[in-house]
Parts: C-alpha cells; structure tokens; sequence
C-alpha cells in the first residue's frame, strides 16, 4: 500500500466513524484544558483566601511562612530570589506589613568533611547541621565568642551563597569548629545540591 492509498484509507475510515472521532477529540482537548486549569484554579483560590484572611483578621501581628525549594544555591539566584519573594509580600500583605524579618530556615544538612582532615581519623558519618533563625536568641543565650550573626549574606570565595551562624559551644567543640571558621553544609537528600558555606 502506498501513501496516497494510505492516506485514503484513512480517510474512509475517518469518515465513516467521525462521531466516534470527534468525541474521543473533543474529550482529549477538555481534559488537558481541565488539568491545566485546575492549577491556574487551585492557585488564585488560595490567594483569594489568603487576602481574604489578612484582610478580615484584626490581629496585631502575623506571621507569614514563605517556603520554597532552590536546586542552585548560589549568592546571584539568592539575591534574585529574595527580592521576588518581597515582591510578593508587598503584594499580598502590604496594609498589614509593620516590620519584615528576612530569615532562612532548612531542613537538616550534611556537614561536609574537609581536605585537610588526617584520613587516620575517625569520622563520624552521621554528622548533621540544623539550620534555623531564631529572632529572640541574642535575647535568651549568652555569647561566649565571636559576635552574633548578622541578616546579610554574601559569597565565599568558591562562589557559594555564605551565611553567619552561631554554634552552640558544646557543638562547636564536637564538631571542631572555631569562631570565623567557615565550613560548607549541603542538604543530606539531594547530594546534586551546591553547598552552601556557613
């Protein structure tokens, strides 16, 4: 069969079953419309809700979780990031907004081993770094050396997004880690994860 006869075959066939045809053509269009529609749907509801909220709630202060997942962590993308999440902020909650507190938080990371470690040393491969912002801490906790973190975070000099942190004292020590030393940390779940220098 060639393609001219081909295509008249397919013709025929068409024709004679074209309300079969336009049925299951129809019913493929509405579904992908649909699938794709639910998420346009799901997502302005919840932001419909969301200022809904703010706006009925008379509360004197709120607290607003923005959580999101970056695979490149890096200072560039950081920047661009933070300054899309306050755009968003701005839009939602500005007739409420008194003060913003900019803060990371992260589920537990993997600190990693140096280069410069003896390999006759005995290492601990369950090693794990939680990292948490803790407005109130200056407030509540003794510091024993160094200074506190401060908010703003830069780049080392491997290009990696760097951020203060304060170690608790004991930790520190179990983990060797000395004032203005910095160590990289990468998240335990997703070793393709650039580090980031702490």
């Amino acid at each position: 069969m060639g393609p001219r006869s081909f295509l008249e075959f397919v013709f025929r066939r068409s024709r004679s079953h074209w309300p079969m045809l336009s049925v299951v053509s129809v019913g493929v269009v509405a579904a992908v419309v649909t699938i794709a529609a639910s998420v346009i749907y799901f997502d302005s509801l919840s932001d419909i809700a969301l200022k809904r909220e703010i706006a009925t709630d008379n509360g004197a202060s709120h607290d607003i979780v923005i959580s999101g997942r970056e695979v490149d962590v890096d200072a560039t993308s950081n920047g661009e990031l933070l300054s899309l999440v306050d755009t968003s902020v701005t839009e939602i909650a500005a007739s409420i907004i008194t003060d913003v507190t900019l803060a990371y938080g992260s589920p537990t990371l993997l600190v990693e081993q140096g280069t410069d470690i003896s390999p006759d040393a005995e290492l601990d491969s369950s090693w794990r770094a939680v990292m948490m912002v803790a407005p109130k801490l200056t407030e509540n906790s003794v510091l024993t050396a160094g200074t506190w973190p401060s908010s703003a975070v830069g780049e080392s000099e491997s290009g990696q997004l760097l951020i203060d942190v304060a170690v608790n004292e004991s930790e520190a020590a179990s983990f060797g880690v000395n004032v203005g030393e910095i160590i990289e940390v990468a998240p335990f779940w997703d070793d393709v994860n650039d580090s980031v220098a702490v």
